[in-house]
């Protein structure tokens, strides 16, 4: 757990494979109406997702399930820190 979000993995569970038998990572972003009304938690989504986006080519591996989960500190959080 970080100050500006929760990073949660686990194994990807059986059939959610494509088609082609590739394993991929799936990424899946929430969060609560803790964080602020839902202009905030869009904005505090969509920084996670540009931060992700970034990152997780480079570090995530293939056959794995994530969900990111943004917090209070989120908001005004740099972007480099996330």
């Amino acid at each position: 757990m970080a100050p500006g979000l929760i990073l949660q993995m686990a194994g990807a569970s059986e059939g959610c494979n494509p088609a082609d038998g590739r394993a991929v990572v799936r990424v899946g972003f929430t969060v609560s109406r803790k964080v602020g009304n839902a202009v905030v938690r869009n904005r505090v989504r969509r920084r996670l997702k540009a931060a992700v986006g970034e990152v997780m080519p480079a570090f995530a591996s293939a056959g794995r399930d994530f969900v990111v989960i943004g917090r209070r500190a989120t908001r005004g959080r740099p972007y480099s820190s996330l």
